[in-house]
């Protein structure tokens, strides 16, 4: 008893350090041996040893070097192959691709037909894509992800697979929420909140149409229900807009508005936008864009987005170098 109880730590410690020199040793998006390339060298039967990964990848790799190392580890082809063998998930892509929308989307018809596939079959696919082959992709790491699942969880303060679960739980949700109401015809009409929603937007017929929904980044919560019912509302610096919803022709959303509130709402709980941004020189919350009378200015968005040294700008900016790479 004695000697296990010396063992049994002994072996855990060991564990422990193997896993933490194990992660040590991780690739990133930098190394042209790591597992992503070597899956990808040999699915695509090339050869990608001649590829400048370092300089491609430079700057997204110092911005987040979390994700970088964790997208080194991953290996598309074992992705791949788990799902040819996951039994639920090609039950699932079984069901999607027998079913027929002949109505369309652009019928109410066809968003009857479609939102029981989306609630009965869409939606657990994904929870058990998730746990089945996403998650399981991820503890094939050795630890290489564990930064990048941590992050996740800090960010969002829920693990990816409990994010990802609730976020296609609320876009059912606003897709497939049932409306009842009487049409600018004056006729009592039944149809599903994504129908509703698409159709609202038919006033647009010209650019001039478009314009206003730009006072929508500066949107005070008091007026939402104003502005989406066409009505003219005050922004937060004192200008007055109008959007043309419920003119030519098209309905307004209506009470569609809500299931929209409730993503807005668990998106604006996420700790990612309490963080103070750069835009270009300038500190701002994003909290603003969900916060009762605070606005983001587009002007503030759009130089956050052009910065040099933030997420977006790299990521474009890597995509840029990868393809002018990949056609040399």
């Amino acid at each position: 008893m004695q000697l296990l109880r010396l063992i049994t730590p002994t072996i855990v410690l060991a564990c422990s350090a193997q896993h933490i020199a194990t992660a040590k040793a991780c690739k990133t998006l930098l190394d042209n041996d790591s597992t992503l390339v070597k899956s990808l060298a040999k699915g695509y039967q090339e050869d990608f040893s001649e590829f400048p990964f370092d300089a491609v990848f430079s700057d997204l790799h110092h911005a987040v070097p979390w994700l970088s190392t964790c997208a080194a580890a991953i290996d598309p082809v074992a992705v791949y192959a788990s799902m040819k063998t996951s039994s639920s998930f090609i039950s699932c892509v079984r069901k999607i691709e027998q079913f027929s929308l002949d109505d369309g989307l652009l019928s109410s018809g066809g968003w009857k037909n479609m939102c029981p596939l989306l609630k009965d079959t869409a939606v657990p696919c994904v929870k058990n894509a998730m746990i089945e082959i996403v998650m399981d992709a991820f503890a094939t790491t050795n630890g290489c992800c564990d930064s990048f699942l941590a992050q996740v969880d800090s960010l969002f303060s829920d693990s990816l697979t409990t994010m990802v679960e609730k976020l296609s739980q609320y876009a059912v949700n606003i897709l497939c929420s049932e409306r009842k109401f009487t049409n600018l015809q004056a006729e009592a009409w039944t149809e599903m909140c994504g129908y509703s929603i698409a159709k609202s937007f038919g006033f647009i017929e010209s650019e001039d149409d478009i314009v206003p929904l730009l006072g929508l980044l500066q949107l005070p919560n008091a007026a939402l229900c104003d502005a989406f019912a066409g009505k003219a509302f005050r922004i937060t610096n004192g200008s007055t807009f109008t959007i043309g919803f419920g003119t030519n022709g098209a309905d307004t959303m209506g009470i569609c508005l809500q299931p929209i509130d409730a993503l807005l709402g668990y998106v604006a709980s996420w700790p990612l936008f309490a963080q103070t941004w750069n835009a270009n020189g300038t500190s701002f919350s994003p909290s603003s864009l969900f916060a009762t009378g605070k606005f983001l200015s587009f002007a503030t968005l759009k130089s956050w987005f052009n910065t040099p040294n933030n997420l977006p700008a790299i990521m474009q900016l890597t995509l840029e170098r990868f393809m002018s790479s990949a056609d040399e």
